[in-house]
């Protein structure tokens, strides 16, 4: 039930994101960078539309504790300013020194911890390049310049798990 039920969601992503790329829409699907979904007929298709690739980067590249990898699938060409893969050249973020936090599981109590809940939030400084790329392609095609997230006051941040604030760009791929 819970693959039919992937599949579908799946199926309905794709199909809304190449009804954007032939309407000139910017889109792009964020996931873990190895997950089978990746790799569905489905998801593959649209690596066949014009101007469609993909970008992967590691979290901790951005100030993230651990080496997560993303795979963002993306009509948006400067999104390539994203990639970053783990060099290990990162000041450590882990205990003791560590390069990275271990992934695992622990009890905290009487609730279980899970370490990729620890990974959900994008580091601040992968917002703002996101954000840059972002208003970089809506300069681009709207031939007026944007300015840079460095540029103007950022919202206030919030703490992991207590929501966060979302602003969201629509532009026209060109």
């Amino acid at each position: 039930q819970k693959v039919i039920a992937a599949n579908a969601l799946a199926q309905f992503v794709a199909d809304l994101c190449t009804e954007c790329n032939q309407r000139g829409i910017f889109w792009s699907i964020e996931n873990p960078a190895r997950p089978l979904v990746w790799w569905t007929a489905t998801m593959k298709a649209l690596l066949l539309l014009q101007g469609v690739h993909d970008v992967v980067f590691s979290g901790c590249e951005y100030g993230a504790e651990r080496d997560k990898r993303t795979r963002l699938r993306s009509n948006v060409p400067e999104f390539a300013a994203i990639c970053k893969l783990c060099t290990g050249t990162h000041p450590p973020r882990g205990p003791e020194g560590a390069l990275h936090a271990p992934w695992g599981v622990s009890k905290k109590g009487q609730k279980w911890h899970f370490a990729t809940a620890d990974e959900c939030a994008y580091p601040q400084e992968l917002c703002k390049t996101i954000a840059n790329a972002v208003a970089a392609a809506v300069a681009r095609v709207s031939g007026r310049p944007l300015a840079s997230t460095s540029a103007r006051q950022h919202a206030p941040t919030h703490p992991r798990g207590e929501g966060a604030a979302a602003a969201g760009a629509v532009g026209r791929a060109g």
